[in-house]
């Protein structure tokens, strides 16, 4: 038992030290997707126009049949979004699930939205709940104007009963690095 700890621990200061990658976005074919969900919210004003694009439990098909479908998690929470190449915007989303609720614990979520029509042509997740943290909540993006030197998904662990105990997860928006800020 005391060996297995040991082997559990020694992972996860490696994790801590080194981080972790994902993969790039694959774009699937085609102008992406919209929830048919209607909004949410309304407008205050009359020149302001709500668009809803994703609402928790739509799905995405992937772009090839090695992996599953992408299912956008409830709760989310914390919100980001950079404009990329080709007429795309990268969002992030930081998703404040419990251990307890279904999912295997708390997520981030990356959306690549077509910007012509606002179609979610891709998702995945970042952090996919694997990884032990409890609650994700407030995050911010980023960059050199901040003194960091890529674009950086900035992500609160709230849980200090966790294992991680209330840290900062920076997430980079280029290649999906995850490393953790005490």
């Amino acid at each position: 038992m005391n060996r297995r700890i040991g082997i559990l621990a020694g992972a996860l200061a490696l994790a801590f030290l080194c981080g972790y990658t994902r993969g790039p976005l694959v774009i699937g074919p085609g102008a992406g997707v919209r929830t048919r969900t209607p909004s949410m919210v309304r407008p205050l004003r009359e020149d302001v126009s709500v668009i809803p694009i994703i609402t928790v439990g739509d799905s995405l098909a992937p772009a090839d049949t090695v992996r599953g479908a992408f299912v956008f998690a409830p709760e989310p929470d914390g919100l980001a979004i950079r404009k990329t190449e080709n007429g795309l915007a990268e969002v992030y989303v930081a998703h404040e699930l419990s251990w307890h609720e279904g999912f295997n614990g708390a997520r981030v979520s990356r959306l690549a939205i077509d910007l012509r029509n606002l179609g979610v042509v891709a998702g995945d997740y970042l952090v996919d709940g694997s990884e032990g943290y409890t609650r994700f909540g407030a995050a911010s993006l980023v960059g050199p104007q901040e003194g960091f030197l890529s674009p950086t998904f900035l992500v609160n662990e709230e849980s200090i009963d966790g294992i991680y105990r209330g840290i900062v997860v920076a997430v980079d928006a280029r290649d999906g690095t995850v490393k953790h800020l005490p």
